[in-house]
């Protein structure tokens, strides 16, 4: 049948055989290799073995929708569980769900009988154990291929050893580590920063929904990401408290405006790990401007940076709205916080406040940082370096802006956050449906080389309206007022006058597909002199070090 079908001969059909039976060294016999062999060459005869089954182990690689009765092994390394779900016609079910594992690829199994169901519930089966199942049904979830077992479905948990599987690899990531994984679902290590209420919205489809946002803080870069409750899942958040330290397991990652954001699943869970919540007295000694971002639903949030002296250590942290003001106001002064969490260890260590954190004001300082003292809280805040070695979180470099765009402007459903689309004047959003309220966000790029490297620097809200010299309003103005491209503000003007020039760049570096990139806090002028002093120290660090070498190999030596 497959000759006739396929125009193949008898003779290379099984070459094709042999070669995949040689391939897979015993784990897949004749048979098996036959039927890989017919799918490879557009050949279905399932209704001719509808009730066979494959006598050997089919690779993961090789599976595909239209499978029936597929024979698999490997070892599930990552259990999901049983899964409560709601169809659409509103009736609720149950499934089971984890990844099964061999040497050529990964495969979700979806379980749909009951009896398997209730062997995960009961603990029968477990994430590491090596499993072999009979009667797969091949399908697809969306554009991934899945095994389902049905009620005809055989699995069973095999005892020994099997190093040629891979074993479950569960240690989350950090928050930092996010902007490099291409994985779809992940598990995240971080501090709860922020948490915000719960909202109702109305979908599309007349659904009533829920959703509720969290900020969630790498413990040492200082890196943060939105992660997303959705419905049911805004009940994980009744058992954690900002500044609590949390794994969260089975994550969706998206990518929106190029920024990560986590979204739970039904998979999802949310477990609070013990905290490090602390008192700290110290004296605050610096702090930034009071600058603005936008939420996602496009709500302005005031924040800034400060600096926390305590004895020699130096306590680097941001604060949000309220807190920001008290400090802005506030210093230089002794100061009480409630409720922090201090990470990271040496003379400069981070500091994160949450929403619960509370700063009391014991007395002011009547010394005033002088310039020196006001460069070192920089520094602390925003580390210099070359492009070439930077990494993720805070830091400052020097360059020349090399290449600049036009300011793009976009804007965002203020019902959901997600992106809007404009049509005569009118916004629609592809999750809460036409008419809907929106908000503008405004967005520019730059490069800067150092000669060392490029970095990628991305200006938003309040940073590119100083840049600029120039509010979002004003320039949605200018655009109407002249006739310009919708939502599209050149910069060509200013991009004459800066070309070339160096600047000093302070913000957070992220990597991005092996890119760094920087969302800018502040771009100020280079100042020379400043420039050379500082070159002057640290060749003079240099000398001392190189000095000190030597004389330890002198000493050595003799």
């Amino acid at each position: 049948m497959i000759a006739a079908k396929s125009g193949k001969t008898r003779d290379e059909i099984m070459e094709r055989v042999s070669k995949y039976v040689d391939e897979y060294d015993g784990i897949l016999n004749e048979e098996g290799a036959l039927y890989l062999v017919a799918h490879d060459l557009g050949v279905s005869f399932l209704e001719n073995r509808s009730r066979e089954e494959l006598s050997g182990p089919v690779p993961i690689d090789k599976l595909a929708p239209g499978m029936r009765k597929a024979v698999l092994e490997g070892r599930v390394i990552r259990m999901y569980g049983v899964i409560r779900f709601r169809s659409k016609d509103g009736s609720e079910g149950e499934r089971g769900e984890f990844l099964l594992a061999d040497e050529s690829g990964v495969v979700r199994v979806i379980i749909w009988s009951k009896g398997l169901i209730e062997k995960i519930r009961a603990g029968e089966m477990r994430e590491g154990d090596v499993v072999r199942i009979k009667g797969a049904r091949v399908g697809r979830r969306g554009s991934d291929v899945v095994a389902n077992l049905d009620s005809g479905a055989e699995l069973e948990v095999l005892r020994g050893e099997f190093p040629g599987y891979p074993l479950p690899d569960r240690k989350p990531l950090r928050v930092s580590e996010i902007f490099e994984t291409e994985a779809p679902e992940i598990d995240v290590l971080g501090v709860v920063s922020a948490i915000f209420d719960i909202r109702e919205f109305e979908r599309r489809d007349g659904s009533a929904g829920r959703l509720l946002s969290l900020i969630i803080r790498d413990e040492e870069s200082g890196d943060s990401v939105r992660v997303v409750l959705w419905d049911e899942k805004t009940e994980l958040a009744r058992s954690i408290n900002t500044g609590d330290r949390v794994v969260l397991r089975n994550f969706k990652l998206k990518f929106r405006d190029d920024m990560p954001e986590l979204h739970s699943t039904v998979r999802s869970s949310v477990k609070p790990l013990p905290g490090s919540k602390e008192d700290i007295e110290g004296e605050l000694i610096f702090v930034t401007g009071v600058r603005t971002t936008r939420t996602r639903r496009g709500a302005l949030l005031k924040f800034l940076r400060f600096v926390l002296r305590k004895g020699d250590v130096l306590l680097v942290g941001k604060a949000w709205e309220d807190v920001a003001d008290v400090l802005s106001k506030a210093c230089p002064a002794v100061v009480r916080i409630r409720g922090a969490i201090v990470y990271g260890e040496g003379s400069v260590r981070r500091i994160a406040l949450g929403r619960d954190s509370e700063i009391e004001i014991i007395g002011r300082l009547e010394s005033q940082l002088d310039d020196r003292e006001k460069k070192e809280c920089l520094s602390a805040l925003y580390p210099r370096n070359w492009i070439e070695e930077l990494s993720k979180g805070s830091a400052e470099v020097r360059g020349a802006i090399t290449q600049m765009s036009d300011v793009f402007i976009r804007w965002y459903c203020s019902n959901c956050g997600k992106e809007a689309t404009k049509e005569y004047g009118r916004f629609a959003c592809e999750e809460c449906g036409e008419g809907v309220e929106a908000f503008p966000r405004a967005s520019m790029f730059m490069n800067v080389e150092d000669g060392t490297g490029v970095l990628r620097v991305i200006l938003l809200d309040s940073v590119l309206e100083k840049f600029l010299g120039r509010t979002l309003d004003e320039m949605l103005k200018e655009i109407e007022m002249n006739g310009l491209e919708e939502d599209r503000f050149p910069t060509d003007e200013l991009r004459e006058k800066i070309l070339g020039r160096d600047f000093i760049l302070r913000g957070t570096v992220r990597v991005d597909g092996g890119s760094l990139r920087m969302i800018a806090d502040e771009i100020v002028s280079m100042n020379t002199m400043e420039e050379i002093a500082l070159l002057e120290k640290k060749l003079l660090e240099e000398m001392r070090r190189f000095a000190s070498k030597e004389a330890v190999h002198e000493k050595n030596n003799r």
